[in-house]
């Protein structure tokens, strides 16, 4: 892993931000923080390498956010038309159940 610990911004401007400081790979491989699990309507799933630093991040590059989806596999996300999925709301990121 190239961090030592998780990222600890709660903001989700600040933590896609901060995770540009991590090392997301598109498979596991040597040196990752966090490789990619997922891609639903946009929005990609990162899942650390390291199950201690929280669930699978979902990340907008157009909206340039970040949340810890506190999900640990992918599942109930990518179920078609899943209110689990992720999006961005109001300038947020939340589930699809959320919004409504």
């Amino acid at each position: 892993m190239n961090q030592e610990h998780a990222p600890v911004s709660t903001d989700q401007a600040n933590l896609y931000v901060e995770l540009q400081n991590y090392n997301l790979t598109e498979k596991l491989e040597r040196g990752t923080d966090y490789f990619l699990v997922g891609d639903i309507k946009g929005v990609k799933y990162y899942m650390s390498n390291d199950e201690t630093w929280g669930g699978i991040m979902a990340v907008s590059e157009e909206h340039k956010l970040a949340i810890d989806t506190m999900f640990f596999e992918m599942d109930d996300m990518e179920y078609p038309d899943s209110d689990y999925a992720q999006v961005v709301h109001n300038g947020q990121m939340m589930c699809g159940f959320e919004a409504s």
